[in-house]
């Protein structure tokens, strides 16, 4: 299932009568966390990596995980490499906050 920022990015991404894709207005996803990685693939110099958090109107928490990286868009589970890397930092965090 694809998530609600994932949904929101390819609106993001309209294709031209080309079939090349086009940029709309920057867009409000969810308050999170950024991260910026170094680009070693040449596509870019770095990619945006962010942990996003949203409530539901039941009041759940979700979290969902976004990547500005070819190999994120590309994937439709959401993962790419610098988001397990993100979310292998974050988690070791959370354990290093518990046990203190």
């Amino acid at each position: 299932m694809k998530s609600r920022a994932r949904k929101r990015i390819e609106k993001w991404f309209q294709v031209d009568e080309k079939g090349v894709r086009t940029k709309a207005k920057p867009f409000y996803v969810a308050p999170g966390h950024v991260t910026i990685f170094p680009s070693s693939s040449g596509e870019s110099t770095h990619h945006v990596t962010c942990r996003t958090e949203r409530r539901t109107p039941s009041g759940r928490i979700i979290i969902e995980w976004v990547c500005s990286c070819r190999g994120w868009f590309n994937n439709e589970e959401d993962n790419c490499w610098h988001v397990r890397e993100l979310q292998d930092q974050y988690e070791k965090g959370l354990r290093k906050l518990e046990a203190s």
